[in-house]
This record gives C-alpha cells, structure tokens and sequence, in this order.
C-alpha cells in the first residue's frame, strides 16, 4: 500500500528531479538568444524579453523546489507550474513569431525558432511522464509561429507556419503516447514489488511452518523414547 501511494505522488509531481536539465538549458539559451538577437538588432526589446524569460524560468525552479520538498502535488501548485510552462513555450514562440515578422527569415530568426524547437524536444525528453508539461509547452511555443507564419502570406513564412504546427502536433502525440507507456511501466513495477513482498511473506510461512513440523516431530520422538523408556522399565 505503501508503495502504490508513492507511485501516485510521484506521477502526480508538477516538476520532476530532472527538470533541472530542462531549466538550467533553457535558462542559458535565453541569455545567448537574447544577446545575439540584441547585437543584430540593437534593441533593448531582447534584453526586456531575457528579463521575463529569466524570471518565468526562476519561477518553474522555484515550483519545482517546493514540490521536491512537500513531496507531493496541490492542485494549485499544478496550475501555476502549468501557467509557468506556458508562459515559457510562449515567450519562446512569441520571440521566433516577432523575429519572423520584423526580421524575415534570416539568420536570427532562424536561430530563435531552431533553438524553440530543440527545447521543445528537450522538454518532451525531460517530462516523459508528465503531458501537462510537454503540451503546454508546444501549444505555447508553436502556435505564435504558426499564425505568423500563416498570416504573412508569403511562401517562405507559410511553410514555417505549417511546420510550426506539425511539430506541436507530433510532440503533443508523442506526449500522450509516451505518457501512457511510462504509466504501464510503473504500474508493472508496483505490480512486481508487491508480488515480491507477497512473496516474501509466503517464504516466512513456510519457513514458520517448516519450524513447526520440525518442533513437532522432535516433540513425538521424545515421547515415543519416554514411552519406550517406561514400558522397558
């Protein structure tokens, strides 16, 4: 029983241990998008959007730092790491949208939308188990492109937008498909650790039992030898 009520918070935890991967890259990738973006552009809109992005990443860490510590999932701590999630994929995709619209499909624009779906699939690899962060994430991340990239009309953003949404649809798939296998998996390893403890008790019954036998029988011998002592006497 008790290992099926850590099987649960553990699947219910809004952030996993190995989100830190997840954070810390995303988190550096911010700074170097920010400042190659920054150097192109001369703007101090990059170095607002590293701001925001730092604290939204902040946030997520400081979410994932709190659950480690009550060691269990709130309903409230699972919406404001889903909100966080969010903010994060839009951030993403809402800097690779702008980057299309004001820059075209240059370097830098292909630079930010490249490194948006790299951890996209950093995020799908860190969360297997977890599509309320996979999904959020590409929903958030993917559809700014896509409606920039469909609404501007030329065959170079049209094409982006209808990949951008191809990719969201295949990581949201691949999220829920993974999901599924990472749940069938745990469950077989509860399964397996309490037929193991059952096990484990039928060992010690037997083992009892045998114990029994072998008092019994040593019992019977002593006092046959009684019996046979008293009739020989």
């Amino acid at each position: 029983m008790e290992t099926a009520t850590k099987f649960v918070d553990r699947d219910n935890s809004p952030l996993r241990a190995n989100g830190r991967v997840e954070l810390t890259c995303g988190s550096i990738a911010t700074a170097v998008v920010a400042a190659a973006v920054w150097r192109d552009s001369g703007s101090l809109i990059p170095l607002a959007w590293l701001i925001a992005a730092q604290l939204v990443y902040g946030t997520r860490f400081w979410l994932m730092r709190k659950s480690a510590l009550s060691n269990a999932s709130t309903s409230k701590d699972s919406f404001g790491n889903t909100f966080a999630v969010s903010a994060t994929g839009l951030l993403w995709g809402g800097a690779a949208a702008t980057c299309l619209l004001q820059f075209g499909m240059t370097w830098v624009t292909g630079v930010v939308s490249a490194t948006a779906v790299i951890l996209a699939i950093l995020v799908l690899g860190c969360y297997l188990g977890s599509r309320k962060v996979v999904i959020p994430f590409a929903v958030a991340t993917a559809v700014p492109i896509g409606l920039v990239g469909l609404l501007a009309l030329e065959p170079a953003t049209v094409v982006v937008g209808i990949s951008s949404l191809l990719f969201m649809a295949v990581i949201s798939i691949s999220a829920k498909y993974i999901e599924q296998l990472v749940r069938h998996s745990r469950g077989l390893e509860t399964q397996g650790e309490e037929y193991r403890s059952m096990l484990k008790i039928s060992e010690q019954d037997v083992m009892r039992l045998e114990i029994g036998v072998k008092t019994n029988k040593e019992k019977r011998r002593a006092l046959e030898e009684e019996l046979n002592h008293a009739s020989s006497g």
